[in-house]
């Protein structure tokens, strides 16, 4: 019986939000129709007078490098002051008092275009910042924040990528929740650290205590956004981020509640900045006699009035996989590969989308900061799951999507007898892997093997590898292995090195075959797969046959050759062999049970006991011979008189036709 093998395709769904929302998240420019409006409630008593109510509004659209203003009105009219709008209401009778700023804003979704690095730490001799690295009220700094910042700064001397780690930190291990009373009072940055939760704005009281705890200018922004979170009713409302100051470049924002590190989109209108994030966004005064007032939460509105072009691609990304064809319960990794094609600092997030039956090690969605013209490979560790249909071949497609909705699809293919990676082995790669990447680009090596794609069982195979340096500095003492096997050699610049190894398996299916080269300063990874098989090997099974025969009679004879190896026998040659007769088929390549039913007549038969014998020829890839042959008798029963006289003549036929043929 032939078996089926059926190909099951598998649904990804992306992690994207709609279409409308990602027009609104990536559009260059947006132009944009805000209204803000409070209200203020008088409480008088029969005996009260009033003179005047004031109110200091200080949430204004200010224009800067992405946000300009392009027109505004306030109701009732209001002076323009430096930091903040002017309401008075002189000798009001109502009992309540409106106020609206309503402004039409242009906001871009741009870059500080920082393309130099900027030493860290900082020596910072602005006494205008100072003021932006000490702790205030909300944006406390306790030893406690000072340990996860220094330990994520150690070793770093790049300004832009401590502030990414700092802001990267954040994302990943502080949970945004609106379950605890830290939607409506905004804590400390010391307790979003020991709860790790809060709302953006305590998000960023921790981003910017981290910031400032290494003496690096951080200060809070209040402004509006767009969500499409469905912890909202309304898709537009009040926002908390930080902006960060770059020497000779200017504040540069980072919402980390968004994952927006050193730009922040379109749809953040920006309102204002301030040292601490607990400053209200109104200062009230009145004079009267027996009157008070009560202020109520302040309103926003935002109705999008032209949506401008999606931006151009800025980012290269492919996808990849450690192997492309796994086995059941298998272990892999996802390799995304993304160039900056900007001459200027760039982050995205990185989206994995796949389908439901993969089980990932990490989070779907990475951070990635580049630098001019830099080249990252970003790493998930995976698992196919092994309770998966054994007649089936799995194709399941990965798609990587960017922040700026770039993307590239990659598919994977899964089924039985495919190589399969253990947890341990996937780890030991990428830690390789990621080495590679750490390590200084001048001193670089390629490294090139090859070995057969299969080999049998216990038998040495070798693996051929050239290494060349094509970097600029000479190497020593690299060691280049494939598992405790090891070869220590030296590489010269430009010059090429072949490395050898002997091996073996012993025991068989497909196996992936880690060769690394490394040593201080480099490390270089290459995989080979490699299919262990046994030797062939074919049984005849379930042979039947009658031991009696009469003359008259037809009989059949009936048997099996089974497979009983992994490797399948090939130039498989059947014959059937009776006396001087014999009967052969070419069956090529056996790869699963062949049944064989052959009718002889009783005539054919000697009168003496007839031997028979099944005799198979066949070889393994290499072209060695084998053979398997089995022989059985069958008696010819109680032959008449004249029965014998023709088997005679029979076989005197069958002599003297043999002897002319010879």
């Amino acid at each position: 019986m032939v078996k089926k093998i059926l190909i099951l395709f598998l649904l990804v769904f992306p992690l994207v939000p709609a279409q409308t929302d990602q027009r609104l998240f990536l559009s260059e420019s947006l132009i944009l129709d805000m209204e803000l409006s409070s209200e203020i409630d008088i409480i008088k008593t029969p005996s009260s007078s009033i003179d005047y109510v004031s109110a200091e509004f200080n949430f204004k659209p200010e224009p800067d490098y992405r946000q300009e203003l392009l027109s505004l009105k306030t109701e009732p009219s209001a002076k323009n002051k430096t930091d903040h709008y002017y309401f008075r209401w002189e000798k009001p009778v109502q009992n309540k008092l409106y106020y609206n700023v309503f402004a039409r804003i242009k906001t871009k979704n741009d870059y500080k275009k920082i393309n130099k690095k900027i030493t860290f730490p900082i020596n910072q001799e602005n006494q205008e910042l100072k003021k932006y690295t000490i702790a205030s009220d909300k944006i406390d700094i306790t030893p406690e924040i000072i340990d996860v910042s220094t330990s994520l700064a150690e070793g770093e001397d790049d300004l832009f990528e401590v502030v990414f780690k700092l802001g990267e930190w954040t994302n990943e291990n502080i949970e945004y929740s609106l379950s605890t009373i830290t939607s409506k009072a905004s804590q400390k940055a010391s307790w979003v650290l020991e709860n790790r939760q809060g709302v953006c704005d305590e998000i960023t009281n921790l981003f910017i205590a981290m910031c400032r705890s290494l003496k690096i200018p951080a200060r809070f922004i209040s402004g509006i956004s767009y969500t499409n979170s469905e912890l909202f009713e309304e898709t537009w409302g009040l926002h908390g981020w930080a902006e960060v100051y770059f020497q000779n470049y200017g504040w540069v924002p980072f919402d980390v509640t968004y994952g927006q590190m050193g730009f922040v989109d379109s749809t953040h209108i920006k309102l204002k900045d301030s040292i601490d994030s607990d400053k209200s966004s109104t200062r009230f005064e009145w004079k009267g006699r027996n009157i008070n007032i009560k202020t109520n939460p302040l309103k926003t509105s935002v109705n999008v009035f032209h949506v401008g072009s999606l931006p151009d691609s800025n980012l290269d990304i492919s996808l990849d996989f450690l192997n492309k064809k796994i086995g059941f319960g298998s272990y892999n990794f996802v390799e995304a590969t993304i160039k900056n094609k900007q001459n200027h600092y760039l982050s995205t997030d990185l989206a994995l989308s796949k389908t439901s039956e993969i089980i990932l090690s990490d989070k779907p969605t990475k951070l990635v900061l580049l630098k001019p013209g830099e080249e990252k490979k970003i790493y998930w560790k995976f698992k196919v799951p092994d309770n998966l249909k054994d007649n089936y071949i799995y194709t399941f497609p990965f798609i990587l999507i960017t922040s700026t909705n770039q993307s590239a699809e990659k598919t994977l293919s899964s089924d039985k007898n495919s190589v399969k990676f253990k947890s341990s082995e996937i780890n030991n790669i990428l830690e390789k892997k990621i080495g590679e990447e750490s390590k200084s680009y001048s001193k670089n090596i390629e490294l090139k093997c090859d070995a057969p794609s299969f080999a049998y069982l216990n038998n040495i195979f070798k693996i051929d590898c050239i290494m060349e340096n094509t970097g600029n500095t000479n190497l020593k003492n690299i060691d280049v292995c494939t598992g405790k096997n090891c070869i220590r050699t030296d590489l010269l610049i430009s010059q090429q090195q072949k490395v050898n190894f002997e091996t073996k398996k012993n025991s068989t299916g497909s196996f992936a075959i880690t060769i690394s080269a490394e040593n201080k300063d480099i490390t270089k990874t290459k995989i080979i797969n490699i299919r262990i098989e046994d030797k062939p090997n074919i049984s005849i099974e379930n042979l039947k046959y009658p031991e009696n025969v009469s003359y008259e009679e037809n009989f059949n004879i009936y048997f099996e050759l089974y497979k009983n190896s992994l490797s399948n026998p090939v130039s498989v040659n059947v014959d059937f062999i009776y006396g001087n007769e014999k009967q052969s088929w070419q069956i090529g390549k056996l790869t699963a049970k062949k049944p064989f039913s052959i009718t002889l007549p009783g005539s054919l038969l000697d009168i003496k006991k007839n031997k028979f014998e099944i005799r198979i020829n066949y070889e393994d890839r290499l072209n060695n011979k084998f053979q398997t042959k089995n022989s059985f008798y069958i008696q010819l029963k109680n032959p008449g008189f004249w029965q014998k006289i023709e088997i005679y003549f029979n076989n005197l036929s069958r002599w003297i036709e043999q002897q002319i043929s010879n």
